[in-house]
């Protein structure tokens, strides 16, 4: 028990520093707000859509691949479908590479036409 002279130790065990964080509660969005349209063709890629049939082909074979390794997981399915995912990149960047070169070649030839839209 201490005595007198160390009342000051006895107040420093009550002393504390508390500090409330007080979240307020997420706000309610009303309901009667319309929903914006949305243009969904501004969103397609060009260089995708003009090639969408070879695109298409590769994620197909990727898919395939996967579902095999996931119905029967061996390490021959493993490579079988790391070499489709890596053929797959490597067509999507080949189709979106020739994609730039001609949309490139098209701005130089209006620029050699001095066609400025």
């Amino acid at each position: 028990m201490p005595g007198a002279d160390d009342c000051w130790t006895d107040h420093r065990l009550l002393i504390s520093r508390l500090n409330f964080m007080t979240q307020r509660p997420p706000r309610r969005t009303p309901d009667n707000i319309p929903h914006r349209r949305f243009d969904c063709d501004k969103l397609r890629n060009p260089q995708l859509a003009q090639n969408d049939g070879t695109i298409s082909l590769l994620i197909e074979a990727k898919r395939q691949t996967r579902l095999i390794l996931e119905n029967q997981p061996t390490a021959e399915n493993k490579r079988t479908h790391k070499q489709a995912v890596a053929d797959c990149q490597r067509g999507i960047r080949e189709v979106q590479n020739t994609w730039w070169q001609r949309k490139a070649a098209d701005i130089q030839n209006y620029a050699d036409q001095r066609d400025l839209r």
